[in-house]
């Protein structure tokens, strides 16, 4: 790991980026989903670093759970808005004085 981390403060001498402009670029990588591997692979020795490495991780599992807890969700939330169609198609029905047997639980109703 040692070499690597040389290496990238090699290449940003090269490009004149000072120590510290690095370690903020790295330390924001953290929080940028699957970028998180770059400053941990290559500078978690850094305490500054590794401390928002620690953070972004943290927050890559929230945000996981989250996309997760959505999937989970989406049936009852997508039950609702069912509902909510179907709800509106009755009223519109009944104001208008037809007798239709709304979709998926009309026949349930007859």
């Amino acid at each position: 790991m040692k070499k690597n981390s040389n290496s990238i403060l090699k290449f940003c001498k090269k490009i004149n980026l000072s120590n510290e402009v690095l370690r903020r670029i790295l330390a924001a990588f953290s929080y940028l989903l699957i970028l998180i591997i770059i400053p941990a692979l290559f500078m978690r020795k850094n305490t500054y670093i590794a401390f928002h490495v620690r953070q972004g991780f943290l927050l890559l599992c929230l945000e996981a759970l989250t996309v997760i807890s959505f999937y989970i969700a989406l049936l009852p939330a997508l039950l609702l808005l069912l509902s909510i169609v179907l709800t509106i198609i009755g009223i519109v029905s009944a104001s208008l004085g037809r007798r239709n047997a709304l979709p998926l639980i009309g026949k349930l109703a007859a």
